[in-house]
């Protein structure tokens, strides 16, 4: 997961983000998020207020917004991922205080197909990436 900030947010010019620089933030919640009743019960328990401005079901509409100014987003992203440079976006496990919110994806290949070298060409990205 990564926070996206819109390039003009005053967070996007920190070097360093604590979870209590979300305090009264704007906010794309992100409706379909399996995670979001546990961030919700993280914030409460550390009495952080997020100021939801919208509500959206993709990331597509989460990163859309954001791109256009309007608040800040945690989404499932690789690494710093912006191609095209219309917000930031910055690894939660780097955000003081939210260290314990990271998402691994674990991908299955029979063994006996392990041998084609498109699947050893992905498991070897799959390594580099992490």
């Amino acid at each position: 997961y990564c926070l996206i900030i819109p390039n003009e947010h005053p967070l996007a010019y920190q070097d360093i983000i604590s979870i209590t620089d979300f305090n009264n933030q704007p906010f794309i919640k992100r409706t379909f998020c399996d995670r979001s009743q546990d961030m919700d019960a993280f914030l409460a328990q550390h009495d952080i207020r997020l100021e939801f401005v919208a509500e959206v079901d993709n990331e597509e509409w989460a990163t859309s917004l954001v791109a256009s100014g309007l608040g800040l987003a945690i989404i499932p992203l690789p690494h710093k991922f912006d191609p095209e440079g219309r917000f930031i976006a910055t690894p939660i496990g780097e955000i003081q205080g939210l260290q314990d919110f990271e998402r691994s994806v674990g991908i299955a290949i029979r063994y006996l197909r392990y041998s084609n070298p498109y699947f050893q060409q992905l498991a070897n990205y799959l390594k580099q990436i992490n």
